[in-house]
């Protein structure tokens, strides 16, 4: 009789020498592939590039080899150069390589327009003393 225990694969080669612990599942089922497509427009989510399902890759937000998890939430739809491109680069790193930061523009500072003055009864040369 055999048993097989799923334990979580932990691998310690990483910058902090903290364990990382990896989850079993590899990759997303057709149907989590599909909702990560239709999120991203069927579009690649770097360059914007038009993708038919059988030609999308997913792609990792937090690299699986860097302890990110197999979700739709740390999924990105991208195409196989872009993906390749990424490597294990958390998504944040890639953009910033890329030149594409996705921090906010600075905004204006709000600025309060000068109160306008009330207009008088009188003009200013005809004003009582």
């Amino acid at each position: 009789m055999d048993f097989k225990v799923n334990m979580p694969k932990i691998n310690l080669s990483n910058f902090d020498n903290k364990p990382i612990v990896k989850d079993s599942k590899r990759s997303l089922s057709i149907r989590d592939k599909q909702i990560v497509w239709a999120r991203a427009h069927k579009k690649c989510e770097f360059c914007g590039k038009r993708l038919d399902f059988g030609s999308m890759q997913i792609g990792h937000k937090k690299a699986y080899s860097r302890g990110g998890k197999t979700t739709i939430k740390n999924a990105v739809c991208l195409c196989y150069e872009h993906n390749k491109m990424q490597g294990t680069d958390s998504w944040k790193t890639f953009l910033r390589k890329m030149g594409k930061s996705k921090k906010p523009k600075p905004r204006k500072p709000h600025t309060r327009k000068p109160k306008k003055k009330e207009k008088s009864l009188f003009p200013d040369w005809q004003l009582p003393r």
